[in-house]
C-alpha cells in the first residue's frame, strides 16, 4: 500500500471549490461525478467509496488555509486516474454525511491517486476530519499515524517556502524549481515524492496574483494588460502555465455558469449565485 505524501491533486483555477451544498438523501460517502442538467445533480453512487481512502491527514495550503489530503488504495488508484480522466471539464464532488463538502473541477488526468478536501469555511474542516476519521477502517488510521516522520518533513517544507514568501516582492524575479507543470506542483508525481512542490506553490501562487492584479473585465472575460513573461518578472514556463488558467478561467465564463469577481485589487472567477446558492 503506498502511503500518502503530499499535496493533493490540482483542478481547474488551483483548486476552485464550490461551497457545500444542500443536504442529500442516503448518499454513501465518497467522490462522486456531478451530472449537469437543470441543477448540479450527483450519480447514484461514487465511484470512489470512504472504504477505497488508504489515508487522510490535516494540512495547510500555500494560502496558510485547512485543508484535508487524501490518498486513495493502492488498488484503486487506476479506478481514481480513469475517472478523474472522464471528468475533465467536469466537476466531482466529496460527499460526506449527506453533504457536498467541496466540487473541484478538474482539469486532467489525476494518475497519483491523491485529491484535496477544501471549502470556504476552512476551520469547520478540522471538525470533519475528525468524523472521517471515526468511520476509518483501523488499518487506514494506524496508517495516518504511521505518517508522522513525513508529516514533520512537509512542514519544514512549507515552513521554508513560507519564509521566501515573506522575502518576495513586486520585482522579484519568480521560478520554479524544474519546468513549470502541475508536476511541479504536486507532492506526489510518477517520480516519486516532490521535495519542491510546497516552494513551487508559493512561487506560482506569487506569479499568479501578480497576474491577476494586471488583468481588465472586457465583454464578459478577463483580458491580460501585460504581454511577456518579462513584464510580470516571471519565467516563461509560470508565464506560459498562467495563461493557460485564464484560458480555462475565460473558458468557463464562457459557459454562463461562472462571473467575475474581485478580493482585493485581483480579478478571478466564481460560481455565478441564484438563491443565495452556487450553481
Amino acid at each position: 500500500m503506498r502511503k500518502m505524501i503530499g499535496a493533493g491533486m490540482l483542478l481547474a483555477g488551483w483548486m476552485a471549490t464550490l461551497p457545500a451544498w444542500g443536504q442529500e438523501t442516503g448518499r454513501k460517502d465518497g467522490w462522486y461525478h456531478v451530472t449537469e442538467g437543470k441543477s448540479d445533480s450527483l450519480e447514484a453512487m461514487p465511484f470512489i467509496g470512504l472504504d477505497d481512502i488508504a489515508a487522510l491527514q490535516p494540512d495547510k495550503d500555500g494560502n496558510g488555509r485547512y485543508v484535508i489530503l487524501g490518498q486513495v488504495k493502492e488498488e484503486k488508484t487506476d479506478t481514481w486516474a480513469d475517472e478523474t480522466e472522464k471528468a475533465i471539464g467536469r466537476k466531482i464532488a466529496f460527499v460526506f454525511n449527506d453533504s457536498v463538502l467541496t466540487a473541484p473541477m478538474v482539469n486532467a488526468r489525476i494518475a497519483s491517486g491523491r485529491f484535496q478536501i477544501t471549502e470556504p469555511d476552512s476551520k469547520g474542516l478540522e471538525a470533519i476530519y475528525q468524523r472521517i476519521m471515526q468511520k476509518m477502517e483501523p488499518s487506514q488510521i494506524d496508517l495516518a499515524r504511521e505518517d508522522s516522520l513525513r508529516r514533520a518533513t512537509e512542514q519544514r517544507l512549507w515552513q521554508e517556502a513560507r519564509q521566501y514568501r515573506a522575502t518576495l516582492t513586486d520585482t522579484t524575479y519568480l521560478d520554479t524549481r524544474g519546468p513549470m507543470s502541475l508536476a511541479a506542483l504536486d507532492a506526489w508525481t510518477g517520480n516519486g515524492f516532490n521535495p519542491d512542490y510546497a516552494f513551487n506553490q508559493v512561487v506560482y501562487l506569487a506569479a499568479l496574483e501578480r497576474a491577476q492584479k494586471r488583468l481588465t473585465p472586457k465583454d464578459g472575460k478577463l483580458m491580460p494588460a501585460f504581454g511577456s513573461a518579462r513584464d510580470l518578472h516571471i519565467s516563461e514556463g509560470l508565464y506560459r502555465f498562467i495563461l493557460d488558467t485564464l484560458k480555462q478561467w475565460n473558458g468557463m465564463l464562457e459557459s454562463g455558469k461562472f462571473e467575475i469577481v474581485e478580493v482585493g485589487g485581483c480579478y478571478a472567477v466564481a460560481p455565478k449565485k441564484r438563491d443565495g446558492a452556487a450553481e
